[in-house]
């Protein structure tokens, strides 16, 4: 799922019927489950997306520090003669093309979850909003 689709659904969701408040509040408890659903989901991707990152990432670091089997150079554009000194490995396993999708991957996904759980907090303060939004107009009626 990617941010713009599930923007677009939470959009959808989350909009209120002021004039039908009762249901709108009786909607909350089922709008809480489905997205903490999405969220469990998406935090299992990011895991995914995590141990896949950390794999590559290994086997990027063996090849930069010169410990890699010789086979593995051979499916790589570095050569193993250039030496790299142990402080500069971060430095190019952070400019690295074959780990730059993995990376951007995994931050998509860490942003996915982030959006999810402000999403669930959104709809744990519905309630209060509801509830609030009942209030003033009992104050407005004068009752």
């Amino acid at each position: 799922m990617t941010l713009e689709e599930l923007d677009a659904m939470i959009e959808i969701d989350l909009q209120m019927d002021k004039s039908e408040l009762a249901r709108e509040q009786l909607r909350t408890p089922s709008l809480h489950n489905k997205y903490n659903k999405i969220l469990i989901d998406e935090k299992y991707q990011f895991n995914q997306r995590q141990t896949e990152y950390d794999a590559m990432y290994f086997e990027r670091w063996k090849i930069y520090r010169g410990k890699a089997s010789p086979i593995e150079y051979q499916n790589t554009e570095f050569d193993p003669a250039e030496k790299v000194l142990e402080k500069d490995v971060p430095m190019y396993l952070s400019a690295d093309p074959i780990l730059k999708p993995y990376k951007d991957r995994l931050h998509n996904q860490k942003e996915l979850v982030a959006f999810l759980e402000r999403t669930l907090r959104e709809i744990n303060q519905r309630g209060w909003a509801i509830k609030n939004i009942l209030e003033s107009n009992k104050f407005d009626q004068g009752l």
